[in-house]
């Protein structure tokens, strides 16, 4: 949109210079940032206006106020063609339009009126929390350990945790959600959330016989996708007999590893004299 300004008679041989017109882009009228603040006052926007090419241009001025054609405040923006207003209320309508004045002070009229209603927004922290791995998708949201995000009031979110392979999703914890299924919620709040996940783990149970030793021994608890190596040694006058793995004999070795564990296995070393 454009306005054209008509000054008043008696003004305009001082500001004869000056281009008599000034726009409000609409197009680059941007709302930019809230902060979320405890106190009414959370939101900032910011205006961009086309500038005056005239030389005896000196700077513009921004007014604004709760009431079209009405503006209580005013702000001399210099001589940049945008400015950032801020300490303005969430939930509430601003009408803004600026002139143009010269070095002796004459403005021009008013541009154009743009307005702007300003929408409480809230910020949603997601996490991961746990021994295990994975991913946390959803409106707005798609991350790994920590993720945030602003939201109108009133949109409803879902949040769906993933474990990656060898781990297990085991629930939500925080305000927002809880339990193990999909996460949904209103952002009628700053809120967060972390999902939980744990490594699946499996044992391998090593024995040995008389005559020597594997290492280590008993219940071995690996991480599912891990290895584990065993260690085989025989004392003093004994030699190893045979290493027997799920059953299996795997031969006389000195040690024995397993590769991208995915369940539960048993290793056990016999021993006999030379």
């Amino acid at each position: 949109m454009k306005s054209a300004y008509n000054l008043p008679i008696h003004d305009k041989q001082l500001f004869s210079r000056l281009s008599t017109q000034l726009f409000l882009s609409l197009t680059v009228f941007i709302f930019l940032f809230q902060m979320l603040t405890a106190n009414a006052f959370s939101a900032q926007v910011t205006l961009a206006w086309d500038p005056n090419t005239d030389s005896d241009t000196a700077g513009y001025k921004l007014y604004y106020g709760e009431a079209s054609g009405s503006y209580s405040q005013v702000i001399d923006a210099g001589d940049t063609t945008s400015y950032t207003v801020n300490n303005l209320t969430n939930g509430n309508t601003y009408y803004f339009t600026t002139t143009a004045y010269d070095a002796a002070g004459n403005e021009s009229e008013h541009s154009n009126e743009v307005s702007k209603t300003l929408v409480q927004q809230y910020t949603l922290t997601a996490s991961k929390s746990g021994t295990g791995t994975g991913t946390i998708t959803g409106t707005g949201i798609s991350c790994g350990n920590l993720c945030l995000n602003k939201y109108s009031a009133g949109t409803i979110v879902t949040l769906t945790a993933t474990p990656d392979a060898g781990a297990t999703f085991t629930g939500w914890s925080g305000g927002a959600c809880a339990g193990s299924g999909r996460c949904v919620f209103n952002m009628n709040a700053t809120k967060s959330v972390t999902a939980l996940f744990k490594s699946n783990t499996f044992t391998i149970t090593a024995k040995n016989g008389t005559g020597g030793s594997i290492s280590p021994v008993g219940a071995v608890s690996v991480k599912s996708g891990s290895s584990q190596t065993f260690t085989i040694t025989p004392i003093s006058a004994y030699r190893i007999a045979s290493v027997i793995v799920d059953g299996k004999s795997v031969g006389v070795v000195t040690n024995y590893t397993f590769n991208n564990v995915k369940g539960n296995h048993l290793i056990t070393v016999t021993f006999k004299r030379r």
